[in-house]
């Protein structure tokens, strides 16, 4: 009885102090990562998501109803995602909208939605980390600098090349990742412990999800493997859920029901865009490997290599700063780390969930690149290991992950040296990439800081030079007259002569 009483005691006082922790160590970790990562943040505005916010601007009339009317016919025509091009068009507007209402400059509030993202995703990170381990585990307070640590080692830059979600499109990328990791973890809870109001809040982000962006769509299937296995599990354990399995079905079939309507109806646009019709073979096995590889470290020092692309280290003090900041997290990590292996403490019940945990969130990542490894646009695209897409987020989310777990259930001291090493050497590749990067774009970077120009003609050079650039027709000319358009608007006068 003596010991009955003075475990709960223990449990409690370890909830009481946990919270404080976290908070604390969040306050050092996210400012530290930005420091780390800054390279990341400020990048030039390239592809869409510099011609999207003038030319939604002009083709709507700078209406907000019109936006909304314009992206909901859009996200169910070639691409089925209402919600996230519905998001992404308000986004778009807000862009613009921020300059009118508040004088935020066009690049203050790109790398405000990045900085919002960025601490997003590492909560998720944080919190993903969190599902896998077992709910007493002792050290969980070392998960912020952890992930911190981990991401800042992973992260690579392949701007140059690719159409990044790392430095680019902030919305389709980490946002959608943030939303579909989210829903796995709601859906590992709910088998844990099933209530009306966690189903309803799983079932409503599993749509949200699934029609934010198609890459989120192997959600589908990874909830439903992930309830066959726990359900197995409890079954040998004597145990039942809740969660029965007419209600599984009703929240993946209402989304499986929306989507094979809505593809149905528009399979002539979908035929017509390379990025959303299915070309199978060889070549589609090739681009899934490469997506699902281009975590390795220095994968982007491949690519830059093979595509003749110079790196130029430099050091400096800001790189040296940088670099002892990931030196003290890791001598912070490696102290709070002593003792034997976590794992002889496991028991097998341990061993079992963190495993089975694991299962939904792998098949997320796979299903996330064969969503753009089966179609032509990205068979052509992806060719050589560092060239990526959008769903190299959701990889790189599970690959850190798993790394965290690995040290944190293992204690291998070893591994946490190897990640800051490489921590260091990955800051000094993405820097030299984002300046070569800055520098390819400058063109792009003065024709939006001509915006803020109350001189016609710099705003006229700038335009001109920016045009010069080897550019599709379509993408120079929508993007000349949304500038022109969207300026005359909001400023009341012409951005340049005609």
């Amino acid at each position: 009885m003596h010991k009955a009483r003075e475990n709960p005691k223990r449990i409690v006082k370890s909830q009481t102090k946990y919270p404080p922790r976290v908070i604390s160590n969040n306050w050092i970790a996210i400012p530290a990562f930005f420091f780390i990562n800054w390279p990341i943040i400020f990048t030039p505005i390239v592809g869409d998501d510099l011609i999207n916010p003038f030319d939604l601007y002009r083709q709507t009339n700078g209406s907000i109803i019109e936006v909304i009317k314009y992206t909901l016919d859009f996200g169910v025509y070639a691409h089925i995602a209402p919600i996230g091009m519905l998001t992404g068009g308000l986004w778009n507007y807000s862009w613009i909208a921020s300059q009118e209402l508040t004088g935020l400059s066009h690049q203050a509030f790109y790398i405000a939605t990045k900085v919002v993202i960025y601490t997003l995703f590492i909560y998720t990170l944080q919190r993903f980390i969190k599902t896998l381990l077992p709910t007493n585990f002792s050290k969980r307070g070392l998960v912020e600098i952890l992930s911190v640590l981990s991401l800042s080692a992973l992260l690579q830059v392949h701007g140059l090349w690719s159409n990044d979600p790392v430095t680019n499109y902030p919305l389709a990328g980490m946002l959608s990742t943030i939303i579909g990791v989210w829903c796995i973890i709601n859906f590992v809870n709910l088998m844990d412990r099933y209530t009306s109001m966690r189903f309803y809040s799983t079932a409503s982000i599993l749509l949200i999800a699934s029609f934010w962006y198609e890459m989120n769509l192997g959600l589908l299937v990874a909830l439903p493997v992930y309830y066959v296995i726990k359900k197995r599990h409890l079954k040998t354990q004597g145990m039942k859920t809740s969660f029965k399995v007419s209600r599984l079905i009703a929240m993946i079939g209402l989304p499986l029901f929306i989507y094979s309507s809505l593809r149905i109806a528009n399979l002539d646009a979908a035929g017509r865009y390379d990025g959303t019709t299915v070309k199978l073979g060889l070549d589609s096995l090739e681009t899934w490997f490469l997506l699902n590889s281009s975590w390795i470290p220095f994968a982007n020092v491949y690519t830059a290599n093979y595509l003749n692309i110079p790196l130029n280290f430099k050091g400096g003090l800001v790189y040296f700063t940088q670099g002892a900041l990931l030196i003290m997290a890791t001598v912070h990590l490696i102290k709070n780390s002593k003792g034997e292996s976590t794992l002889k403490n496991f028991v097998k019940n341990d061993g079992f969930n963190l495993v089975y945990k694991m299962v939904p969130f792998i098949l997320y990542a796979f299903s996330a690149t064969a969503s753009h490894s089966l179609t032509p646009k990205y068979q052509n695209e992806i060719n050589v290991l560092g060239q990526v897409y959008m769903s190299y987020s959701v990889v790189l989310i599970v690959v850190c992950a798993f790394l965290c777990v690995l040290i944190l259930v293992t204690k291998f001291k070893p591994v946490i040296l190897l990640v800051c090493g490489i921590a260091i050497a990955n800051l000094a590749v993405n820097t030299s990439i984002s300046e070569t990067f800055n520098s390819s774009m400058e063109r792009n970077n003065q024709l939006i800081k001509s915006l803020a120009s109350e001189n016609l003609q710099v705003r006229c050079d700038a335009l001109e030079n920016w045009k010069l650039m080897n550019w599709p027709d379509y993408y120079r000319d929508g993007m000349e007259l949304g500038l022109k358009y969207t300026f005359k608007e909001i400023e009341n006068s012409n951005f340049c002569s005609d």
